[in-house]
């Protein structure tokens, strides 16, 4: 029995590691990072481990365009966009599925493919064909076109693709693979459809379109555990991918994102906790200013019996030689802040470990935020009250939302004029702006609670 099971571990192995590069299991590999300077001076490099883009799988959808009952018929074609003005059905009689056509006759339809053909990665297509008694076999073709560009994307004789057994009474099926290089492919993907002609004298009885879409799945870390890592300045906690999921593709923008980290692995302490981070797009759409600089006026007609507003606008545009009208100078527009996917709300979690209590911040919820920026951070302070009417101090706990300056900065965007030709400094996001709130203490006098109101960058 454990030679059976060692047997079938080996086997599933050796098909995960066989896979293609694109088709790599969806699981921990190694990836090693440096952090530093170590104790020593030198980089330490630690394996934080990484998942591998794509997750294997291949989804397919059949479509049948005519019934496959070997010219049980006929059945009528469908002829899409522009297909009815191509030159070469100038002049032919059309003819349906299941149906022989006479000398110069045509065969012509619309493959209609369903929405979404971005994620597509293979295209196949298999005719069937039956030649008429009179048929004369040499100007017989299979033909993938663009009537709106009158163009050939793929055109061979049937003597060719049957290998040179295409005679009269001829009859047989071929299937054509179709790539992303491919004409065919790329008019597909372009406008959901593609058209088929078929020259002379052969009847058509189904096509059959296979599609092969890419895994609509990402592999993504599943689980974390924090390593410590020994540094100059101290022990770093850097967090360990140790599992990976296929998950499906989803929303891109700016959302809360679940972040399970094992915390003291295999020890009596273990415990999982999910403290979130902040993943997507916080992409925004360019201004693009409407070509209004020269307009001096614009009215809109009014029904006068509902007072409703119809019509089109009337503009009336300014000449650009009028002196009578004050001349406006172009102000420079200025760049949008840059922003990016960032917690804009934390709780903190309290841990036991073998050091005593430890404490977690959880991720709440994300927004779009620019690179440095203030979040909530609250914070209890304690100190007295008078109560009245007695005038008894006692103790009082009070919660203040002291602020936290989070985010990165770039120093092609924030340079701090002082420090320009510093170049070992780096920036960093600090606190530029301060409210501070009294509290009373026992012996009678105040302390001063600093409130961050804004934050900047900062060399330091």
């Amino acid at each position: 029995m454990k030679t059976l099971f060692l047997v079938i571990a080996l086997a599933t192995i050796s098909h995960c590691q066989n896979r293609p590069p694109q088709r790599k299991c969806c699981r921990v590999q190694s990836q090693f990072k440096k952090f530093g300077p170590g104790i020593e001076g030198n980089p330490v490099a630690v394996n934080v481990g990484s998942c591998p883009e794509l997750c294997p799988g291949v989804s397919t959808a059949t479509i049948t365009d005519g019934t496959i009952d070997y010219f049980v018929g006929p059945e009528p074609a469908s002829l899409g966009p522009y297909l009815i003005h191509s030159l070469l059905l100038d002049q032919r009689l059309l003819v349906g599925f299941d149906t022989f056509s006479h000398k110069y006759d045509r065969f012509a339809h619309t493959v209609r493919l369903p929405p979404n053909c971005r994620s597509l990665a293979r295209m196949s297509v298999k005719i069937c064909l039956n030649a008429s008694e009179s048929n004369t076999e040499y100007g017989d073709a299979l033909i993938f076109e663009d009537p709106l560009k009158q163009e050939s994307l793929y055109e061979v004789t049937l003597v060719k693709l049957f290998d040179g057994y295409w005679r009269w009474m001829s009859s047989g099926c071929k299937t054509i693979n179709f790539g992303p290089s491919d004409k065919v492919f790329q008019y597909a993907v372009r406008n959901n459809y593609y058209h088929v002609i078929v020259r002379d004298e052969v009847g058509v009885d189904y096509i059959q379109t296979t599609l092969s879409y890419e895994s609509q799945q990402k592999c993504i870390p599943s689980l974390w555990t924090p390593v410590d890592v020994p540094l100059a300045t101290g022990i770093e906690k850097v967090d360990k991918i140790i599992g990976c999921k296929c998950q499906q593709k989803g929303d891109s923008r700016c959302l809360r994102q679940p972040k399970k980290v094992v915390f003291y692995k295999d020890s009596k302490f273990e415990k999982t906790i999910d403290v979130g981070y902040c993943n997507g797009s916080c992409r925004q759409v360019p201004h693009v200013p409407l070509p209004t600089d020269d307009v001096r006026n614009a009215t809109i007609d009014q029904d006068k019996e509902n007072g409703s507003a119809s019509g089109q606008p009337q503009v009336f545009p300014v000449p650009a030689s009028d002196p009578q009208q004050p001349q406006a100078f172009p102000v420079p527009a200025l760049d949008p802040p840059q922003l990016t996917c960032q917690p804009v709300s934390i709780d903190r979690v309290n841990l036991r470990g073998p050091h005593g209590l430890e404490t977690v911040e959880v991720v709440k919820q994300c927004e779009c935020k620019p690179q440095c920026y203030r979040m909530p951070y609250f914070k209890q302070v304690v100190g007295v009250s008078k109560k009245k009417p007695n005038g008894i101090l006692s103790a009082e706990k009070r919660t203040f939302d002291v602020g936290k300056c989070v985010g990165t900065c770039d120093r092609a965007v924030h340079s701090d004029v002082t420090n320009l030709g510093n170049q070992d400094c780096s920036d960093k996001c600090s606190p530029r702006g301060y409210e501070y709130a009294r509290l009373l203490k026992r012996d009678g006098s105040y302390v001063s609670v600093p409130l961050i109101t804004t934050c900047d960058c900062k060399r330091i």
